[in-house]
This record gives structure tokens, sequence and C-alpha cells, in this order.
């Protein structure tokens, strides 16, 4: 398999990337969370040799997700809350709703947002202040 074929996903961050750990508040929710989606797209596509080959070596290199994906649990992520802990801005809680993109249902967009008012939407706006251009001659 190549690098381009191998290419990092949310499950090799999990499950083979111990910094996961610290990224995801409650890592084993999270954990969890992936091999049942994985069960979920590995029962919708049975011939893909690549999600084949991810399961395969997930589950040789980690006790966890070999242990989990025995448990035979599917799981459809539609909706619900991600927890992230940022290395400068502390904790994150986050909602998010997926939409499948109409006449691609191979594609899927996730929304993500924080509670208005919410020390996470603070955290939000002073990671976005860092990245915006300085707004030279704009009006005050």
């Amino acid at each position: 398999m190549d690098d381009a074929q191998r290419a990092v996903n949310w499950a090799r961050f999990c499950f083979l990337d111990e910094a996961s750990k610290e990224i995801f508040v409650d890592w084993e929710k999270k954990a969890r969370e992936v091999v049942a989606y994985l069960r979920l797209k590995a029962a919708q596509y049975p011939d893909d040799a690549l999600l084949a080959a991810l399961v395969g070596e997930l589950s040789v290199k980690n006790a966890h997700f070999r242990r989990w994906w025995a448990d035979h649990n599917v799981l459809e992520k539609t909706r619900g809350t991600k927890r992230l802990r940022h290395p400068v801005v502390g904790e994150l809680s986050l909602s998010f709703q997926s939409f499948t993109v109409t006449g691609e249902s191979d594609q899927v967009l996730v929304a993500y947002a924080a509670e208005p008012g919410s020390p996470s939407q603070e955290a939000l706006r002073l990671l976005a202040s860092w990245s915006l251009p300085e707004r030279q001659g704009a009006p005050g």
C-alpha cells in the first residue's frame, strides 16, 4: 500500500496516534463511534479493498479496535456533539449535523457549531481572529 492509499483519516489518527487521546475529551466514546461508523461503511461497501485493508491494519495494530470491531456495533453519524481539547484555547464543545449531498450519496457535508455565548464560541472567535487578515483602510 503506497502513501496515498494510507492517507491520514480519523480512524488511523484515533487508533494509531497517541495524540488523539489528548485531543478527544472522551477518547473512548469517539473511538467506539469511529469503529461503528467503519462497520457501517464496510457493510455498504463489502468489496472496498482499501477499507478492508484499513480494518485489517487497525485490527493488527490496536487491541481496542480489534475488540470493538468484534462487537459488531453500527452507527450512522447524523448529529451529535464533539468534544475536543485544543492546545491553546482548551476544551471545545461543538454540535454537529451531517447532510448528504444531493445526487452524491457518498459525499457528506458536516456542519459544526458552538452554542451562542458559550466558552466554545468565544474560543472559536479567538482562533478565527488569528487567521483574519488585517483590515487596513476598512471602515471601523
